[in-house]
């Protein structure tokens, strides 16, 4: 059923997209969420798939997002999830968005900015001012791009095993070098730029680093509570067994005590008595 309205598909570098959600354990805990739905693409299937995804449902969202927020991810699979679902969700905005804004574009590119305002003056859009729109952009170095490139290629394998066309993929590689943010077509010349260049990278390196090694630590602690949680509960249901036990044991025992007050209150117990009383006699005089 068609939507009424105009419908706008911001857009941006996946790389500085990316980066900028490395403030906090939100932006990874919302993709997870997301990775987390019940009904899916077939390449976030896939993805589950390699990742060995645990999922997690519960009625409360915010059950969900505590789940996931104490599960941070390694910026490899970090990456390669929200890249995932940023050619997903480009790829929805190009086949059904009225018009598709690259950010970058309008931070850096006054001719695509007046472009864009015409454009959505004609759809009804009037009295816009896009003269503030400012985005982040860095420069990347070797190692970052590196980094960044292998897990994409990891993604468009998937995308292409999950039903997209090499023209779908090829198409959405193409719009997103046509729209790269500007700052990527030079290199750093003065001596300044190179070393502010090179601390930038030397800087997310040290970054993602330390992000491995904090999703490491936390997932064996989690593993180490897992392991003491099947500990604690082995040993409470092996107390549990010996209460019944015990329990069992104590009937027997006052059942026994029962049938002992019994037999020994009756009348045939006290008739008899005398000639117990000489039994015991004969015992003790043949023991001598």
């Amino acid at each position: 059923m068609a939507v009424g309205g105009v419908h706008l598909c911001l857009w941006r570098d996946p790389w500085d997209q990316w980066w900028s959600y490395q403030i906090n354990d939100y932006f990874d805990a919302a993709t997870l969420m997301i990775i987390n739905a019940g009904e899916h693409p077939p390449a976030i299937a896939l993805f589950r798939n390699e990742i060995g995804f645990q999922e997690y449902q519960c009625e409360q969202m915010s059950d969900q997002f505590a789940f996931f927020a104490a599960q941070p991810l390694p910026p490899q699979t970090s990456y390669q999830a929200f890249y995932l679902l940023w050619c997903l969700g480009l790829q929805e905005g190009r086949l059904y968005a009225d018009q598709l804004l690259s950010v970058d574009r309008l931070s850096d590119d006054r001719a695509y900015r007046l472009d864009m305002l015409q454009r959505l003056e004609m759809m009804g859009l009037r009295d816009l001012d896009l003269s503030d729109c400012r985005i982040p952009q860095a420069v990347y170095g070797q190692e970052d791009q590196e980094f960044f490139l292998a897990q994409e290629e990891k993604i468009h394998e998937l995308l292409l095993r999950g039903g997209w066309t090499r023209e779908d993929l090829s198409a959405l590689i193409a719009l997103r070098q046509e729209h790269a943010p500007r700052c990527r077509r030079w290199a750093p010349e003065r001596e300044e730029e190179i070393k502010l260049a090179r601390d930038a990278e030397r800087a997310r390196s040290l970054a993602r680093r330390f992000s491995a090694r904090d999703a490491a630590f936390r997932k064996t602690a989690r593993e180490h509570a897992q392991e003491l949680k099947a500990e604690k509960d082995a040993i409470k249901g092996r107390y549990g067994e010996l209460e019944v036990a015990a329990r069992q044991l104590r009937e027997e025992v006052a059942a026994a005590n029962r049938e002992l007050q019994a037999i020994s209150g009756s009348r045939s117990w006290r008739i008899t008595g005398p000639l117990r009383k000489v039994m015991d006699m004969v015992r003790r005089t043949k023991k001598r």
